[in-house]
C-alpha cells in the first residue's frame, strides 16, 4: 500500500458560526421611494393582527410624515395573496383605514413574463 501524500491524513476542520437566523423586513414605497422599511421582531410570525398592526401604527405615520396630503388623496395598496394580506380582519382594517386594495392575480405559468 502506497503511503498518502501527508495533506490527505489530515482531518479538515472548519470554524462555524450559527446563523443569523431569518429576517422578515417588509418594505412599503411608491413613485417616489422607499416609504416604510419594518423589520419584524426576531422570532416573531406575521399574522393578520401583526399585519393590521403594521398598517396602522408604522405606515400610517409613515405617509403621513414623508408623503403629505397623500392620506386625503387615497392610497392604493397592492400586496400578494398571503392569508395574513387576504384574511377578513385585514380587509377590514384596510376599508377602515380608506385604502384602496389592488387585487393580486394567483400564479399561473401562462401569465408569469418569460
Amino acid at each position: 500500500m502506497t503511503p498518502q501524500p501527508p495533506h490527505q491524513n489530515r482531518k479538515k476542520k472548519f470554524r462555524t458560526e450559527p446563523s443569523a437566523g431569518k429576517v422578515m423586513l417588509t418594505f412599503f414605497w411608491d413613485e417616489r421611494g422607499v416609504i416604510l422599511e419594518h423589520n419584524m421582531p426576531r422570532g416573531h410570525t406575521v399574522t393578520s393582527a401583526t399585519y393590521a398592526d403594521l398598517l396602522q401604527h408604522h405606515l400610517r405615520p409613515a405617509i403621513k410624515s414623508k408623503r403629505r396630503g397623500r392620506l386625503s388623496r387615497g392610497v392604493l395598496l397592492q400586496r400578494d395573496n398571503a392569508w395574513p394580506h387576504t384574511a377578513r380582519s385585514t380587509v377590514a382594517t384596510i376599508q377602515d383605514m380608506s385604502f384602496e386594495r389592488l387585487t393580486h392575480p394567483p400564479y399561473s405559468p401562462d401569465l408569469a413574463p418569460q
